[in-house]
């Protein structure tokens, strides 16, 4: 979790207009708003906290603190207001002050314990001012940004106001009022602003950016939004020793290793030369990557020796000064003990270790004072370049390491070895040399290998007196009551509403009056204002919440009163849970919502309608996972066999399934899909496209199963093909009817019976000479069939006795004996003739002559010649 602060700039200097016609203050508010908009779409960034402060005294300056929720930061955002002057150094030390109380509470800075790279709190301050009159309460204008150190109890244990893990990025807005010149390029190097905010943002690990266009403020975004993301310390490293030795691949001059020495100076193949010296004293950034599996181990050792007859604890620098010295060691590991690696930030030091390209040497690291008194100090880590010279690492071990590896390797050599005196002694004289807050991470290294010693025991542990750790339990407590104090004083400064402006006094002018309004002017210069009048420059916005007019009707306005009752019974009848009201949608995820907060959804306030960050938290608390990634991160393909090989289960051809993007298996979408496929023929017609075949072969009845279904489609037609008997009586009620009575179609209610209406709106009832005759107009086949009045057999029915028929096509028996048994018969005539067409078509398919000879004969018997290949 990152602690992002925006100190914005609320001077009345940032009243001034820019070349576009907006005020520096409106500039600002945007640059906050792309910053918390780049912010959202990084899935890491969730868990951030956002501070607002402005130029005011403390506590009138926190505008958002630790309780304050997303809304409140947007509306005080928007109520920021240019007046008072650009105390810039004032500004910075209440921002560290309201910041630093709570890692006084928690005890993260661990003060006299070590300081552990991994156990942070990121806080990055961003401020965005115009960096014009720095002015300081005591001294007035100044040149240089003096910050008070707080006075209140822990933190005279630190020299400097900011911590390790604090970093100060400040926004100069040089935006003046004539269209700049220069030409802004994309991704082009913003430059430093050159005043005393630049010299303060670097001492806290930080830049400045001088912005003279607005087209730069998107590039500007982006880097800070960059930084953002780097997560880390701030080191400062510095040499001890001589140079190193430069290396011996030349020979006359000849660059052969990408180096050259000439003139006392470094230089590189691409040109660029680094002076001997800027890389002796180096602050630079290491970064620390919370996604690791672990946290860490080992911490970087204090810059003095722990002793129990110490009164108080000495202080300590914001920035821990690392010593190096420059002579060629060999890296050592062991494999089974734990160790820290840490990346560098690019920076002079990183470029000359990467410009000798010595991957296989390191630098032994090292922290003055931190031995005991008299000896020199034992190395804890060593810088070393990565194998491919991509960037160059810190690693962490254990306290004088180069004593206690071999150690390590002479036991996992000889697991006996560490039950040896001299063994033990050995290990005995380190610990000795070891401060005391090296023991409690020693015993869990030492644990993992099986070893234990009395000198790791809890009663050894104690490293401080008694009035250092009680001091140290005090300072929590005293922490832990002001920031208590501080976030109720924030919550009540807020509630405090913006003073009205009131009227000069003016003095009194004499001027020359109409003789006609003297009586008249003169009765009211007897006139006083009374005590606390004032007078309303502005026209009050008060906007009414809708949801105000269900509960108070004098809210209601008279042309809307009928409207509003009804919506207040409605409302009434929700809340009485009484009769089928819908419950409402909109609201939060969770909840349900009645009519009067579905009117306050569409009513809500500008600056609240984009706060995500609540809608996100709100998904969470109803147990609802986080959104999907923006920009997905591609699924790595096997490294084993053809890489260019293709997955064929997760191919899906002109169509896109809502399991891929939901982030299910492709197998359960393909399962589905075939079941949909599969399913009843009801359900493959409605559908609006017909439904995936089975892989494989067509089945036996594939054709009449279309068939089917193109019937199906045509049957609102009344020229459509019959199959039923229902169809043919209705189709012998259309057939019958005259041109004239066709024109209007059939009655479709049911109410009017047999009645139809004509064109001069007279109702008649049909004539039963006109239905008789409609039989004159069948087919033979649909004459015979209504003749006999046997009944249709089901669509399940009529397609097990087309499998049955298709079983006795295939037999190799006699082609009489096939006719014989297929016991088509005692169908109807209609579903006799379908079930002969069917084995028609088998018998064809299965070259079984004969009995497509016997086929045809009886289908000629039953229909004429010309209708027997009809369909097929």
């Amino acid at each position: 979790m990152t602690i992002v602060v925006f100190l914005i700039d609320s001077s009345a200097s940032m009243a001034q207009k820019t070349y576009q016609g907006t005020a520096m203050l409106d500039v600002a508010r945007s640059v906050v708003e792309l910053i918390l908009k780049q912010r959202v779409r990084d899935a890491s960034a969730r868990g951030d906290r956002y501070m607002l402060m402005s130029f005011e005294e403390f506590p009138i300056n926190v505008k958002a603190g630790w309780r304050e929720s997303q809304s409140i930061f947007q509306e005080q955002l928007k109520m920021l207001k240019p007046h008072g002057l650009t105390s810039f150094g004032a500004a910075l030390g209440s921002a560290l002050r309201f910041v630093n109380v709570n890692r006084l509470q928690t005890g993260i800075d661990n003060f006299g314990a070590g300081r552990y790279p991994f156990y942070i709190e990121p806080v990055v301050i961003i401020s965005i001012t115009d960096g014009n009159c720095l002015t300081c309460p005591q001294f007035g204008t100044v040149n240089e940004i003096k910050v008070a150190k707080p006075t209140t109890i822990g933190n005279e244990m630190i020299e400097e106001p900011f911590r390790w893990d604090q970093r100060l990025y400040s926004i100069v807005l040089r935006l003046g009022g004539n269209t700049p010149v220069g030409k802004v390029c994309p991704g082009m190097n913003i430059p430093s602003d050159n005043s005393p905010i630049d010299a303060m943002c670097v001492a806290t690990g930080g830049r400045s950016y001088c912005v003279s266009s607005h087209k730069m403020l998107a590039i500007c975004v982006e880097s800070v939004v960059q930084k953002l993301q780097q997560q880390g310390i701030v080191l400062r490293f510095e040499k001890y020793g001589p140079d190193p030795i430069l290396n011996s691949d030349r020979t006359n001059g000849i660059v052969e290793n990408g180096s050259s020495k000439k003139n006392g100076e470094l230089t590189s193949v691409g040109g660029k030369s680094f002076n001997s010296d800027n890389w002796h004293n180096v602050t630079c950034t290491v970064y620390s990557r919370a996604s690791r599996s672990y946290p860490g181990h080992w911490p970087i050792p204090e810059a003095f020796w722990p002793d129990r007859s110490m009164v108080s604890l000495p202080p300590r620098k914001a920035h821990p000064v690392i010593s190096f010295r420059c002579e060629p060691c060999e890296p050592l590991v062991c494999q089974d003990f734990p160790f820290d690696k840490y990346e560098l930030e690019p920076s002079p030091l990183t470029r000359f270790i990467l410009e000798r390209k010595q991957p296989g040497v390191c630098w032994q690291v090292f922290v003055h004072n931190s031995s005991v008194v008299g000896s020199s100090p034992a190395p804890f880590g060593y810088l070393k370049a990565a194998t491919n010279l991509s960037c160059v690492n810190l690693f962490i071990m254990p306290y004088n390491y180069p004593f206690l590896l071999p150690l390590i390797e002479e036991m996992k050599m000889d697991s006996k070895a560490k039950n040896s005196h001299s063994w033990r002694l050995r290990l005995e004289k380190y610990l000795a040399t070891v401060p005391s807050y090296y023991v409690q991470p020693l015993k869990k290294a030492f644990t993992r290998l099986n070893i234990s010693h009395p000198m790791l025991e809890p009663d050894q542990m104690q490293q401080y007196s008694y009035n250092i750790l009680s001091y140290i339990a005090k300072v929590k407590h005293m922490a832990r009551e002001e920031f208590e104090s501080l976030c109720n004083t924030v919550a009540a400064s807020l509630q405090i509403s913006v003073p009205l402006i009131s009227l000069v006094a003016v003095q009194k002018r004499t001027r020359l009056r109409d003789s006609r309004n003297i009586k008249r002017i003169s009765a009211y210069n007897d006139m006083d204002s009374f005590h606390g009048f004032q007078v309303q420059v502005d026209i009050p916005k008060i906007l009414i919440a809708p949801s105000l007019q269900f509960r108070n009707p004098f809210e209601i306005r008279r042309g809307r009163l009928f409207e509003q009752v009804q919506k207040m019974r409605i409302n009434l009848m929700q809340q009485l849970n009484v009769g089928q009201i819908p419950i409402f949608e909109g609201g939060r995820p969770g909840t349900n919502i009645k009519l009067q907060h579905a009117e306050d959804l569409h009513n809500l306030p500008i600056g609240q309608m984009g706060n995500y960050q609540e809608y996100i938290k709100s998904l969470e608390a109803v147990g609802r996972g986080p959104l999907r990634e923006v920009e997905p991160q591609a699924i790595r393909v096997h490294a084993f066999g053809n890489p260019f090989k293709i997955d064929k289960k997760t191919m899906t051809v002109d169509e896109v399934g809502e399991g891929n993007l939901l982030g299910t298996s492709p197998k359960v979408e393909t399962s589905k899909k075939r079941l949909s496929s599969t399913g009843s023929g009801a359900s493959s017609t409605d559908s609006s496209r017909p439904p995936r075949r089975k892989a494989g072969p067509l089945a036996a009845d594939s054709l009449s199963q279309w068939r089917c279904r193109r019937r199906r489609r045509r049957s609102v037609s009344s020229y459509s093909s019959v199959t039923s008997l229902s169809d043919l009586e209705l189709a012998s009620h259309s057939s019958d009817l005259s041109p004239e009575d066709t024109r209007y179609g059939p009655s479709t209610s049911g109410l009017n019976g047999n009645l139809e209406r004509k064109l001069n709106g007279d109702v008649h009832e049909k004539s039963p000479k006109r239905v008789a005759s409609a039989g004159s107009q069948f087919s033979p086949v649909q004459k015979k069939s209504r003749l006999e009045g046997t009944s249709r057999l089901e669509e399940s029915a009529l397609k097990e006795k087309k499998l049955l028929l298709g079983k006795f096509v295939r037999k190799l028996v006699d082609a009489e004996k096939v006719m014989q048994s297929m016991e088509v018969k005692d169908l109807c005539i209609v579903d006799r003739r379908i079930c002969l067409r069917y084995a028609l078509r088998e018998a064809k398919r299965f070259r079984r002559k004969a009995l497509v000879d016997l086929i045809i004969k009886q289908l000629n018997q039953m229909l004429p010649d010309a209708s027997i290949n009809e369909d097929l």
